[in-house]
Parts: structure tokens; sequence; C-alpha cells
């Protein structure tokens, strides 16, 4: 009998990173409760409350206030797009990935 089994200890999936000046952030466990914490402020955020996107963030990934305060916002909504296109369209950053790689250094793309 075939089983498929799973952890709330440790997840199947590699842990989504981001690096701000050469610095590594993990985010925490996706779980349903950090998501429905994360989506207090999505109405906010896509609004433009930038203080809710930055809520949003620091959130998922425990990134220190003073640095979190000193990025661009534009950064912080590519970052949470990020991470909601490697959770529900992982295809999407797949190949977004592939593109960069395939990039040389003065290529017009």
């Amino acid at each position: 009998m075939s089983k498929f089994k799973v952890s709330t200890q440790k997840s199947l999936y590699k842990p989504i990173e981001i690096e701000i000046d050469d610095k590594t952030f993990q985010a925490k466990t996706l779980s349903r409760s950090l998501f429905h914490e994360i989506s207090k402020y999505e109405k906010q955020a896509k609004r433009g409350d930038i203080d809710a996107l930055y809520k949003q963030m620091s959130i998922l990934f425990n990134v220190p206030e003073n640095i979190l305060s000193e990025l661009d916002v534009r950064d912080i909504q590519a970052i949470m797009e990020f991470v909601t296109n490697k959770v529900f369209n992982p295809e999407k950053v797949e190949e977004a990935e592939e593109e960069k790689n395939e990039q040389r250094p003065g290529d017009d793309k």
C-alpha cells in the first residue's frame, strides 16, 4: 500500500529564500495560519498602503526593521509577487529563472 507522508515539523519543499545586501532570509513555513496573518494586510497593500506591504514582508521573512525600512517599495512588491508565484505558479518562477540564467552580459533582454 502506498502512502504519502508529510510532517508538521518539516516540509517536503525547500524554503523560499530572499537575499538582501548579501544576507539571506528564509520565509517562515507557509502554513494556513501564516497566510491568514499575511492576508489581513492584503487589501490595504493593494490599495497602496505601503505600511501594510512592509508588514506582510516582515511577517513572512522576519527581516529586521532597519533593513526593511531601507528597501524600495517596488522591491518589496517584487518579493511578495515572487513568493506568491513560487507557491501558486511555480512554473512561472522557473521560466523567469531560466530566462535570467540564459541572459549573458551585454544582452538587450
